[in-house]
């Protein structure tokens, strides 16, 4: 698989089948971390579209010294500040479906756990602040990000991302005790 910094390389050169490669390897992780941000299916596309043309347009302005996942998501995520703004969205709830195709050979039990842990997920989750939804995004969807480079993205330092993820870990703890009743770990 080709590095990033050799797409870059051949993009700035006018290689425009090497910005395709790039396009495609990154679509549809662009299109998930827009989507945490707007929480708008119609304008997941959109945004995500004109992030990629913003990329391609100012690619001479990255420098192969940073990571280019890093600059991407940055400007994806200005995209989408940008969309929040013009459309005037401050309320950023929003219901999901479930997702996931259960085969038939699934017991009902486990679709029924299942639902239940999406529902409480969710409900945690959308009871957070946009910075800590983009965080949670990043560090479960991109593992390859270090906590600086997901500093970097959320215009946060390194030690403030760490300490704001591993606050999110126990307050998740926290909610599923009260939400159950009592301790998580109980057997």
């Amino acid at each position: 698989m080709v590095e990033d910094f050799e797409l870059v390389k051949k993009i700035k050169s006018g290689d425009v089948q090497a910005f395709e490669v790039l396009m495609k390897k990154y679509h549809r992780q662009v299109c998930k971390f827009v989507y945490t941000i707007v929480q708008d299916n119609e304008a997941v596309k959109d945004i995500s579209q004109e992030t990629f043309i913003s990329i391609y347009n100012s690619i001479y302005r990255f420098k192969e010294e940073g990571r280019f996942t890093t600059w991407l998501f940055q400007i994806a995520k200005n995209k989408s500040i940008d969309y929040l703004r013009k459309n005037k969205r401050n309320n950023m709830e929003g219901e999901n479906e479930l997702s996931s195709r259960e085969s038939h050979e699934e017991s009902i039990d486990k679709i029924l756990e299942f639902k239940e842990r999406k529902k409480s997920v969710e409900g945690f989750i959308g009871g957070l602040s946009l910075i800590n939804r983009k965080l949670l995004y990043l560090k479960y969807y991109h593992p390859e990000l270090t906590f600086k480079d997901i500093g970097d993205i959320l215009e946060l330092k390194e030690q403030a991302t760490k300490n704001r993820y591993y606050d999110l870990h126990k307050r998740y703890i926290r909610y599923e005790e009260e939400r159950k009743g009592g301790d998580i770990y109980e057997m």
